[in-house]
């Protein structure tokens, strides 16, 4: 076989898997071959959020096994004339990567709203501003994007069906859902990392609560149960934790809570306007928008509250942060050029740079997941030269 078709069945082997979500779970305690073996064949299991690089030498029996993510697997398909190599170096048994390196630039798309066209549609851009789709196209008010964990469709509200309703359409805007069906407004879809539920806010009771649904519709329960006003539901990338926004102290704060909704905490307890939180995709850190320095500013805390810093410092209003998949990134709106335009910025608030350029109101952005297999550290170490 030819090295050329040797890569083709490789890559060949990665794409059906990855399509199939199938592959083996390698066993505890399989041996890892040194770095010089040779690695023409291979697959990729599903393990949580890794994968599985599995790959055989011709002249050895027993398979090496790396965990590796979706930017490993989509760097090994799109190097065709690289040659795959086992890893350069790594103790025996499994190898678990628990600091994955950094990945330098951002992936996937991201998903924003729009009035361009008149009324509120969501739109969608490459992750440096270009190829600004309209996704909706719907004479209704859409609005509120938020991805489905593995990046193929996304959940949005709409005032299609004469109320503000959850819908679920695919990531290139076709077959759109009604998944809320009910008389009140439910709005602020927000995607558990596990793709089976829907946080959303709703006013069926008369008053915003914080509400989870199954991804079709069903099992609706409310989980805050409070008086005040609670939106804006944010999981956490474990899926244990939902962040809020609640105006139950007299104004509002960034509250989080357990999935089903108990042990409901103020995380910011600050006199000022706190609100719009967003969880860092290692689940350390999360952003919001606060008005604690005279204006809206785009902050970052620890997840119990402490080690709060402003990213934005400008005296327009910066708010809606929204974090790349790998977590170098955060997209986040601002009026600093006289109307709402999106921006993003390193994760330490530098590198502010403007994406969108038009004379009406663009916001709200959220980045698109990488495909759950294809997410989190490591291929460069498994490409070689070419030969």
């Amino acid at each position: 076989m030819t090295q050329y078709h040797s890569h083709k069945l490789t890559v060949s082997l990665i794409v059906a898997i990855l399509m199939l979500g199938l592959g083996p779970t390698p066993p505890v305690g399989a041996r890892e071959e040194p770095a010089t073996q040779r690695a023409p064949s291979g697959r990729v299991s599903l393990n949580g959020p890794w994968g599985v690089w599995r790959s055989w030498d011709p002249g050895q029996l027993n398979p090496y096994h790396q965990q590796v993510n979706a930017v490993q697997m989509l760097a090994a398909i799109t190097d065709f004339a690289g040659s795959l190599h086992a890893p350069a170096s790594y103790p025996g048994g499994n190898r678990v990567l628990e600091q994955p390196p950094a990945i330098p630039a951002p992936l996937g798309k991201i998903a924003f709203m729009s009035t361009r066209d008149g009324n509120f549609e969501v739109y969608l851009m490459n992750a440096n501003g270009s190829g600004q789709v309209n996704l909706t196209n719907n004479w209704s008010n859409d609005g509120s994007p938020d991805w489905s964990p593995d990046g193929t469709r996304i959940a949005f509200d709409s005032t299609r069906d004469g109320n503000y309703e959850i819908y679920v359409m695919n990531a290139d805007g076709s077959a759109p859902v009604n998944i809320s069906g009910n008389p009140a407004t439910d709005a602020q879809p927000a995607w558990s990392p596990d793709g089976a539920r829907i946080a959303f806010h709703s006013h069926r009771t008369g008053l915003k609560d914080v509400y989870v649904m199954n991804v079709d519709g069903s099992n609706q329960t409310n989980l805050t149960n409070n008086p005040a006003s609670d939106e804006g539901a944010d999981w956490s990338p474990d899926g244990l934790k939902i962040s809020f926004t609640s105006t139950r102290d007299g104004n509002s704060e960034v509250y989080v809570m357990n999935a089903d909704g108990t042990a409901q905490t103020n995380l910011t307890n600050h006199p000022a306007t706190d609100g719009g939180a967003a969880w860092s995709p290692d689940g350390s850190r999360i952003a919001f928008g606060s008005t604690r320095d005279g204006d809206s500013e785009v902050y970052v805390m620890n997840t119990d509250g402490s080690g709060l810093v402003n990213l934005t410092n400008n005296p327009a209003e910066d708010k809606g942060p929204a974090w790349s998949p790998d977590g170098t990134r955060i997209a986040f709106e601002s009026d600093r050029d006289g109307n709402y335009e999106v921006y993003v910025m390193d994760a330490d608030g530098s590198r502010q740079t403007r994406l969108t350029r038009i004379p009406t109101w663009d916001g709200g952005p959220v980045w698109q997941p990488l495909p759950r297999l294809l997410y989190l550290p490591f291929i460069a170490n498994c490409l070689g030269p070419s030969q």
